[in-house]
């Protein structure tokens, strides 16, 4: 066998396992990355729900403004009281 014909194969197995471990290297970056992007996503959502309740809890703290219902769609009654059973 000669040896020329044996180095080029090291050298492209050598090259297959480095390009290889790139491409995994890549993938686990990738990966990292969409669970970091996931992660921020969750937070904000969270914060969301964080900042609703806490309106919502500021407005209930406060106390309840004085309510004078005025019922203006109401015909008051303009008769006057008359007694049954009487002959006027």
């Amino acid at each position: 066998m000669r040896r020329d014909a044996v180095a080029p194969a090291k050298a492209r197995s050598a090259n297959a396992i480095g390009s290889r471990g790139a491409t995994v290297e890549n993938d686990t970056t990738e990966q990292i990355k969409q669970e970091l992007h996931r992660t921020i996503d969750r937070m904000r959502h969270d914060l969301d729900r964080v900042e609703i309740l806490t309106a919502a809890l500021s407005v209930f703290a406060r106390p309840i403004p004085e309510y004078e219902p005025t019922f203006l769609h109401i015909r008051h009654a303009t008769r006057g009281v008359h007694k049954l059973g009487t002959s006027d």
